[in-house]
């Protein structure tokens, strides 16, 4: 219960407020941080690209998931209420194996499950592409480095489910 001075209208003000704040302040530390595995990911993989090279590739790179976001506007509008469920699964906007899973299923599978994306893989192969060509990478490591810093995204996907 929330007490008696928080009425539900400053609630919803705080909430919106500390959401853009969040995401102002979190969001590019978040993709300065993938572009520093990305480039430690390269560079162990035989890249001499430098981190504002490997920082434009990553921003690049992640572009469709910008795309999944812009999308996913009109549908989350379109519904009569969103859940936190469905935000947090991923399944608002249906691209991904999560979205049609049963919602029994337990939060590791869930997760494993809306990793299958057609946005992630679209990423995988922007990032795949870009780390060959401006890192001066095979496609074979390119591909190794790319999916070792996805593997790892994905470890703590799951981990953070199994915590839930």
């Amino acid at each position: 219960e929330l007490p008696p001075q928080m009425t539900p209208e400053r609630l919803h003000t705080m909430t919106m407020v500390s959401s853009v704040v969040f995401a102002l302040v979190f969001g590019p530390l978040i993709y300065l941080a993938a572009a520093g595995l990305f480039l430690v990911a390269s560079r162990l993989f035989g890249s001499e690209i430098d981190f504002r090279r490997a920082f434009s590739v990553t921003l690049h790179g992640l572009v469709p998931f910008g795309v999944a976001a812009l999308l996913g506007i009109p549908v989350a509008l379109a519904k009569e209420s969103v859940t936190l469920e469905e935000v947090q699964g991923g399944s608002i906007l249906a691209s991904n194996l999560g979205a049609f899973a049963s919602p029994d299923l337990g939060k590791v599978s869930q997760a494993l499950l809306s990793s299958v994306d057609l946005f992630s893989i679209w990423c995988i192969v922007l990032l795949v592409i870009g780390f060959q060509t401006v890192g001066k990478l095979s496609r074979g490591s390119a591909t190794a480095s790319v999916v070792t810093v996805w593997m790892l995204g994905l470890l703590a996907k799951v981990g953070m489910a199994a915590l839930r």
